[in-house]
């Protein structure tokens, strides 16, 4: 069991925000025996060949060096690999991932350069960490404005959102469906009036939106809609919550959702 997040000790040993564990019964059972992170992990990741990706909102040091919002370690021996993290060395914050069935990586949040190629709040690894020349082909552009997460469609297409307007200078309000080589989904461009929190795709490859939006192009969707994998309205459904929707899961039919809201469906739900 791996432990990361906002913490010095566990069980009194020294073991800054990371420790792994026994799963029988949860003593220590590797930690490291350095310095440890400078500061709290936001992103815990596995990678291929044994390896992990460690994520922080901020610059981090691991047993003081080298610095970065980006460290990949040996989980067998939490024992860093300096000359990846170097490599990586984004300049701003990278907190979300993803992992295709492929074995490549996407990363998204606010950087502007990374592996030392200017390239905005999107890049995509091949699964030795060389740069995906297939997909990054337009380095100077990208998502104009923060980028959230990213998921991935049935067909393996990717899904982003946030607060970001433009992508590849195309406009797309707060959500975009991307080709796997980049390019945007059949042309496909989004309109919604304020942030998406959040979204979770569903079986089908239904889209689901909670934030603080009311509109989605002309149509009045309070905090929450569906949207088809081509980004159409679900004109049925409407649940008009009266205030912002931040978290949520889909349990076979069933979304749940919470957060600030008091009315779901015209009913008292708090």
């Amino acid at each position: 069991v791996y432990l990361f997040w906002w913490f010095n000790t566990y069980q009194w040993q020294t073991a800054k925000n990371i420790a792994v564990l026994n799963d029988v019964d949860m003593s220590l059972s590797l930690w490291n025996t350095g310095t440890g992170f400078s500061s709290s992990l936001v992103r815990f990741h596995w990678l291929l060949w044994n390896y992990i990706m460690c994520g922080d909102s901020s610059s981090n040091t691991y047993n003081w060096w080298p610095s970065s919002r980006i460290h990949i370690i040996d989980k067998t021996t939490l024992i860093e690999d300096t000359t990846l993290t170097n490599f990586l060395n984004p300049n701003s914050v990278v907190t979300t991932w993803i992992q295709q069935p492929d074995w490549k990586y996407v990363l998204v949040w606010n950087f502007t350069s990374i592996a030392w190629v200017s390239i905005n709040r999107i890049v995509r690894f091949n699964s030795d960490w060389t740069l995906d020349t297939t997909f990054n082909t337009n380095v100077w552009t990208g998502a104009w404005w923060l980028v959230n997460d990213v998921k991935l469609l049935s067909d393996w297409k990717i899904v982003l959102w946030w607060v970001f307007t433009t992508f590849n200078s195309i406009t797309t309000q707060r959500i975009v469906v991307l080709n796997t080589d980049w390019t945007i989904a059949s042309s496909i461009t989004s309109w919604f009036n304020s942030n998406i929190n959040n979204i979770d795709i569903d079986w089908s490859d239904n889209i689901y939106c909670f934030g603080i939006f009311a509109t989605y192009w002309v149509d009045t969707r309070n905090r929450v809609c569906k949207l088809s994998s081509t980004l159409t309205l679900d004109a049925t459904f409407n649940p008009n919550c009266n205030n912002a929707v931040n978290k949520w899961i889909i349990v076979g039919n069933n979304v749940y959702m919470v957060w600030n809201f008091t009315l779901v469906w015209s009913t008292t739900a708090n």
